[in-house]
């Protein structure tokens, strides 16, 4: 089944990932699963689904978590069978070749060098309720984007110095961030509840209907939320006993999490009070522009009056700090995972695999805290920053998928510890499961992290692709006039045609369409034949590789078309109106989880893997 070993770069990273060392305990990676997924997102997560959906947001609460169950269980598979730090980057190459690994790898990191600065600016958030002049109108000034950075320079050094040191100190932010939620919950519930807020006010349960509960799910920053169970799989390289570890905090860590998190919804549901707020009953979308903007759940036990509550905002602003602080030290470690894993896929210089003495890849966490700082400056504020994470994110979920059906296929005498049960019913519901969460994402926000996750293919093409004898020169000219076109188009024909009238409250119908029909047909003959001369000048392996992976590409196109035809999109009048375009989306999901599989082969890298792991 597997040839030419000697271009594997799995066999390169073996030597680096022997370096590594494995000092987690099963409690350690635990709390990182908590302490990731329970960052500062239960700060802010109710608020902003409560606005988009009112009293239904207990329903997207459920619904994301029930979803992300059966993505995790495929992971906690995957990630056990070959533990490796940069698991999730690095697991989709062994079945799905170099192009599609690198596609869904680009958008892995995209994504999770934006988490710590996200965690961050939410602490910033919430402070300006008590520093003023750190965040105002809704955007974090100059001063609170110094403070942001500040904040970001800690994170790193509390990583460089071993991950023995990062795991103790993890664990106690973990226990804090359990306890803290937990008690503002039992305090708001028995204190401060207003029971009419659930079904009782205008409109009732639904205040909005029943399709922007999904919307909520990825736009009111849930998927987000729920995002950390995949942090035991890129730690795997460096636990002690990966095999059950990562089952139990991949799987069980997210389930505890749904349970605290539906909680402390219908804490914040309970907790409003209308007239404090001097907004009518039932204005669920209103509370935007209300003083809980800058911290909600400080502000609702401010706003009480009662003596108990309002000395548990001391807490709330100490927890500010805490709770986003952990989950930003745990994702600056996972940041610099990536760029490993990356690395070790061969996509990026070895550099990025050299460990300093106390085996942490120094390299790759100086380029995940200072990439991360950047992008305080075009999302300046939480839920924009959380809306992309998450849509990003999940492009590098459905790697894991196909990866399990082959790895079974492929190697079926390999020991699984833990084996995900039914796995033929539920590998393509996970695989359907991300395809939804990634059209959930509302069309403004989806078209941008579309085309910065395109945007990547020319590093494809110019570094990883030289092992497959390409034509460097051809390769660097056509990606030049790929990079501009793909830019011109995306800016005029989609920015500026369609996203920012949409933003400015214009929807015509026609206007939008045509610009978008202009858009996909260019962008689509623009890509088809940037890969297809590239294809032309690699070997038969390259040819290979790219042919496995083209699916991920087909797959990005079609789904933002769905979302410009859909309720999620600026249409007026979507052509595909709730709930037919999820039904449209789980049906592409399915094709593509088929396409996905057949497309897997026997790749040089799991040739490479299987002999190391044969002389353990």
């Amino acid at each position: 089944m597997a040839s030419e070993e000697h271009f594997s770069s799995e066999t390169k990273a073996q030597k680096y990932d022997q370096g590594l060392r494995k000092d987690l305990s099963t409690f350690d990676l635990l709390m990182l699963v908590i302490g990731s997924v329970l960052g500062g997102s239960w700060l802010f997560g109710a608020f902003y689904s409560a606005i988009y959906v009112g009293p239904a947001s207990i329903l997207s609460w459920i619904i994301g978590g029930i979803l992300l169950i059966f993505v995790a269980l495929v992971w906690a598979e995957v990630g056990s069978l070959f533990p490796k730090s940069g698991g999730l980057v690095r697991i989709p190459q062994y079945t799905g070749g170099t192009f599609a690994s690198f596609i869904m790898g680009w958008a892995y990191l995209l994504g999770i060098i934006t988490v710590a600065p996200t965690e961050t600016l939410g602490a910033v958030q919430y402070l300006s309720s008590f520093i003023p002049g750190i965040f105002v109108n809704g955007t974090v000034t100059l001063k609170g984007g110094l403070l942001t950075f500040v904040l970001l320079t800690v994170f790193f050094f509390l990583n460089y110095f071993g991950v023995k040191l990062f795991g103790k100190v993890n664990d106690a932010f973990g226990v804090w961030k359990l306890i803290i939620p937990t008690l503002a919950v039992l305090l708001l519930i028995v204190f401060y509840p207003h029971p009419s807020n659930i079904g009782s006010l205008p409109n009732g349960f639904e205040p909005y209907g029943l399709s922007p509960v999904f919307l909520a799910v990825s736009a009111g920053g849930i998927v987000y939320s729920y995002l950390g169970f995949r942090e035991g799989i890129d730690y795997a390289g460096e636990t002690k006993n990966p095999e059950k570890a990562i089952p139990l905090s991949t799987v069980g860590g997210l389930v505890v999490m749904l349970l605290l998190y539906l909680l402390i919804q219908i804490a914040f549901i309970l907790g409003v009070d209308w007239k404090a707020l001097g907004i009518l009953p039932g204005s669920w979308s209103s509370l935007s522009s209300t003083v809980l903007s800058k911290g909600p759940f400080f502000e609702i036990f401010k706003l009480s009056g009662i003596g108990i509550l309002v000395a548990f905002t001391v807490v709330l602003i100490i927890d500010a700090i805490v709770s986003p602080s952990g989950c930003s030290i745990i994702t600056t470690g996972v940041a610099s995972r990536t760029f490993y894993g990356l690395a070790a896929d061969g996509h990026l210089p070895e550099f990025f695999l050299k460990l300093n003495r106390w085996g942490i890849p120094w390299i790759s966490l100086v380029a995940s805290w200072l990439l991360g700082a950047l992008f305080i400056i075009p999302y300046p504020t939480w839920q924009l920053l959380s809306t992309f994470i998450s849509s990003a994110t999940v492009i590098a979920y459905l790697g894991g998928m196909p990866a399990l059906a082959s790895l079974r296929k492929f190697v079926p005498e390999a020991k699984r510890v833990f084996k995900v049960p039914f796995a033929s019913v539920i590998t393509p519901i996970a695989f359907t499961v991300s395809v939804l969460l990634i059209y959930w994402t509302p069309f403004n926000v989806l078209y941008g992290t579309i085309a910065i996750t395109l945007s990547g293919i020319p590093l494809y093409f110019i570094y990883t692709a030289k092992r497959y004898k390409i034509n460097e020169i051809s390769a660097v000219i056509a990606s030049v006039i790929y990079v501009l076109l793909t830019a011109f188009f995306t800016y005029y024909f989609i920015y500026e045609k369609i996203a920012l009238p949409y933003q400015n409250g214009i929807t015509n119908k026609y206007q939008f369409l045509s610009s978008f029909i202009i858009y996909l047909t260019a962008v689509t003959l623009i890509l088809t034949s940037y890969i297809a001369i590239n294809y032309r000048s690699l070997n038969d392996l390259g040819k290979k590789h790219v042919r496995s992976g083209v699916w991920i590409v087909v797959l990005l196109i079609t789904l933002l078309t769905i979302s410009f035809l859909g309720p999620y999109g600026p249409l007026a009048q979507p052509l595909i109106s709730f709930p037919y375009d999820n039904f449209v989306a789980a049906a592409i999901g399915l094709i593509f989880y088929y396409w996905s599989i057949r497309s897997a082969f026997y790749t040089e890298d799991l040739a490479s893997l299987i002999k190391q792991f044969s002389k353990q």
